[in-house]
């Protein structure tokens, strides 16, 4: 596990939630067009942000911002995705994979209806949504033998 201080969006939050990493590319092509800014104080140009590892299909990454150094850690500058410096943000997409885990914490706004990820149910959860809403003991080779008692996990 690595955790660094990063600085996330005042305007535009960065989700909170669990994530994973979809995909890295470097660099990554971004403008604020794609939150639906086309001019005043919040737009950018179409810009190459470099070491992007994208966290939500709407558009959250973890990427390099050499012009937010200054403000990592203590202020919130960005346009909603989690700001590193270059030499961590290089650091962090060379060791990160897609499929692994991104926690976003202590954010004032959650995931979006369409970022929400499997990851973000606990085991309790997901079993209250089972057909079978129980944990089944298996043998070392994968049978259940039979007769073998389920522990309900409801409630």
């Amino acid at each position: 596990m690595h955790e660094i201080d990063p600085v996330t969006g005042t305007y535009f939050d960065t989700e909170g939630g669990t994530f994973v990493v979809l995909y890295k590319k470097n660099p990554e092509i971004m403008s604020s067009r794609s939150v639906g800014i086309t001019s005043g104080p919040f737009y950018y140009p179409p810009t190459p942000v470099y070491w992007s590892v994208k966290f939500t299909p709407s558009g959250n990454y973890v990427h390099a911002a050499p012009w937010s150094v200054g403000s990592q850690g203590s202020s919130n500058v960005s346009h909603g995705c989690v700001n590193l410096s270059t030499d961590r943000a290089e650091l962090y997409y060379d060791r990160a994979q897609v499929g692994d885990v991104v926690i976003v914490r202590r954010s004032p706004v959650m995931a979006t209806a369409g970022d929400v990820t499997a990851w973000m149910f606990s085991w309790h959860r997901w079993l209250s949504h089972s057909e079978l809403g129980t944990i089944q003991t298996a043998s070392p080779t994968g049978e259940t033998p039979a007769g073998v008692a389920h522990q309900a996990l409801r409630g």
